[in-house]
């Protein structure tokens, strides 16, 4: 490998080597093996990627344009009416003191779109880097420069991993980025992608890779549930992904929005397998599949108001006050607490 110094412009060249396509093993090393060329490029003639993982900002309003129309106070990304654009915007304006301060300390990552001399370039990596630089009105940015030519897929990929190394992305985020990479490599060889080349790439178990797909080709109404936050984690996907029946999904979505534990949504799951014996005055000896029935699901329900009245009708009110008077009616999880200690109580009163 060498060095040389051109105009005080770095190329780094590498041996020629031929992108492997992005499943296979070493495409992530691969897309490092190009020539590289570090340079102040305009900010004007970069764009952020339409098409990338991280796509938070985007979603949120905080764009180049944006950002300007807030300088020029034609629009206010502070606002209150938006916490989350206002929160995450504010993160840009703490980079761009740090910078302002500091300095850049690692250039931005762009792909050049077109040959030269009408290049333009798209961010790869440095989203937040760049748009710190449009809030600082700064003419240029320094940048590490791709090849136009580099594999779209492999160019999404490696994305996806240096987002997940700094633990950027939302789990919705991540689900979508290996829909795409699973449905782009379907297209390609006719086959789905395995959980073996995606625990390669990731750097994690096989089993890790099994479930994650598993999400990533679980029914709509999963992804859905996953993108709007009624299931906030991974785990809850996964565990619902398993579930064939809709009404069933439905109801594990309700429980993981209300907070139900991974245990409990575990332990509701296998409830509904199991298969109740047949209704017959002489029942034939059957298998069936999954763990005996032993307990009754009650259903679900995001009212707390509803829950409140069931136990005020159950135990009546002079022993709904005796029993519940310190209870907080405003939180999920006080009153799935009073719910459960209802239950005992009365099984107590069954058993004595």
């Amino acid at each position: 490998m060498t060095t040389k110094r051109r105009g005080g412009n770095t190329t780094t060249k590498a041996a020629p080597k031929k992108y492997k396509d992005f499943s296979g093993a070493g495409s992530h090393a691969d897309l490092k093996n190009v020539v590289i060329q570090t340079k102040h490029l305009p900010v004007e003639i970069i764009s952020v990627d339409p098409e990338q993982p991280r796509m938070k900002l985007f979603k949120l309003g905080i764009t180049p344009q944006s950002i300007q129309d807030h300088l020029a106070r034609k629009i206010d990304l502070l606002s209150d009416d938006h916490p989350k654009r206002a929160k995450a915007f504010k993160g840009i304006i703490e980079l761009a003191a740090t910078i302002k301060q500091l300095g850049l300390i690692h250039a931005i990552n762009v792909y050049q779109t077109a040959a030269a001399p009408a290049a333009r370039y798209i961010v790869g990596e440095g989203e937040r880097r760049y748009l710190a630089h449009i809030y600082l009105q700064k003419p240029t940015v320094l940048a590490k420069i791709e090849p136009h030519n580099v594999d779209p897929s492999a160019k999404f990929l490696r994305q996806m991993i240096e987002n997940l190394q700094r633990d950027a992305l939302e789990n919705w985020e991540f689900i979508s980025s290996i829909q795409r990479l699973d449905k782009e490599y379907q297209q390609k060889h006719s086959k789905k992608w395995s959980a073996t080349a995606l625990a390669e790439k990731l750097g994690k178990s096989r089993q890790y890779a099994t479930e994650i797909l598993a999400i990533a080709r679980a029914p709509g109404d999963v992804i859905a549930a996953l993108t709007n936050d009624s299931i906030s984690t991974l785990e809850a996907a996964y565990i619902i992904s398993r579930v064939d029946d809709v009404a069933q999904r439905e109801h594990l979505v309700g429980l993981a929005k209300s907070g139900a534990t991974t245990k409990e949504l575990m332990a509701e799951k296998e409830q509904a397998i199991g298969e109740p014996a047949t209704q017959t005055a002489n029942p034939p000896a059957k298998k069936t599949r999954g763990r005996p029935v032993t307990k009754i699901a009650l259903g679900s329900t995001t009212n707390i108001a509803v829950v409140k009245k069931i136990i005020l009708s159950v135990l009546g009110e002079d022993r709904f006050n005796e029993r519940f008077a310190d209870v907080d009616w405003t939180s999920h999880k006080k009153t799935k607490n009073a719910w459960s200690a209802m239950l005992k109580d009365i099984e107590k009163d069954i058993t004595q």
